[in-house]
């Protein structure tokens, strides 16, 4: 309930910055305003315009991707970089995040997932993971 007006707030009022230099900015704020709590708060910041996607992962899971014209479905990342950024709380409140861009065309799918599906477990007690 904290974060979605602060985040929202702030698409609107850095219009034209990178979701990097947003989701920077949310984090100050609600790591002051979570402070008192030892908690944190994980995520992903989505944008879409002119057929990109522009993508910043707030410690969360990754984003997955299944281009129309394959059957495989790959983790959006950076060969060999790392560049997801810390959760929002009060242990990151300098946290920088880095924003990656990619092209995404008419029939690729797109899934996000909470950490809650991935880390959940089946019938045989096996966690489902990736």
């Amino acid at each position: 309930m904290l974060v979605k007006p602060i985040v929202y707030r702030l698409f609107t009022q850095m219009e034209g910055e990178s979701l990097g230099a947003i989701a920077a900015r949310a984090n100050e704020i609600i790591s002051r305003e979570i402070e008192s709590i030892d908690n944190y708060i994980t995520g992903v910041l989505v944008r879409f315009a002119e057929g990109q996607v522009e993508y910043v992962n707030i410690g969360h899971p990754d984003l997955l991707l299944r281009r129309r014209e394959q059957s495989r479905v790959r983790i959006v990342a950076p060969a060999g970089r790392e560049y997801k950024g810390m959760p929002f709380g009060k242990h990151f409140a300098e946290a920088s995040y880095k924003t990656l861009r990619f092209p995404i065309l008419k029939g690729d799918v797109i899934a996000m997932t909470t950490d809650g599906l991935l880390e959940g477990f089946n019938d045989k007690s096996l966690k489902y993971g990736l």
